[in-house]
């Protein structure tokens, strides 16, 4: 019996080392990084609180981010790879709990990213000048955290669900 540990490592190693899956996790990156910059550019659109930073690093990972997740449950159907993993666990339970726990460490890791974005996005608006509320408070971050996490859920769900990148990703959008 193989363990559920190296079924994750195994699932952790196809979600991220894939050419697909490292250009959409920088591009994840990036969009963030752009997007915590238009509330430091036009200040008077967004409320300064780190409440709204943290929205705004929210909307910047939930665009990509479940397309990840669809990936990794769908790239073994569209890469034929399915037989490799039925044949080394048949108990496809098992191989879909470790997509569902990769899909959250990824979640998890960047909701964190996300979080040090908007901490240095409300660090540059309080270097200009501006008045910041320090308005976080668990519920927020919470909230935040549980809003990631949900809509990594959703492309786990759809990716389960339809099997076919394409169909599964428009269907997220």
């Amino acid at each position: 019996m193989i363990p559920f540990s190296r079924l994750v490592r195994v699932e952790w190693a196809k979600a991220t080392d894939t050419r697909a899956a490292r250009w959409l996790l920088a591009l994840l990156a990036v969009s963030t990084v752009a997007m915590m910059i238009v509330p430091i550019v036009a200040p008077t659109t967004f409320d300064q609180t780190y409440a709204s930073y943290l929205r705004v690093a929210a909307f910047g990972l939930t665009t990509l981010l479940p397309v990840v997740a669809i990936l990794l449950f769908t790239g073994e159907w569209s890469q034929r790879s399915i037989m490799t993993t039925f044949t080394q666990e048949p108990r496809r339970a098992r191989v879909l709990n470790a997509k569902l726990a990769v899909s959250m460490l990824l979640g998890v890791g960047a909701a964190s990213v996300g979080g040090l974005l908007a901490a240095a996005g409300v660090t540059l608006a309080n270097a200009s000048g501006r008045t910041m509320e320090a308005d976080l408070s668990v519920g927020a971050v919470a909230s935040y955290l549980l809003f990631v996490l949900l809509n990594v859920l959703a492309g786990v769900a759809l990716g389960a669900l339809l099997q076919n990148s394409a169909m599964a990703i428009a269907a997220s959008f």
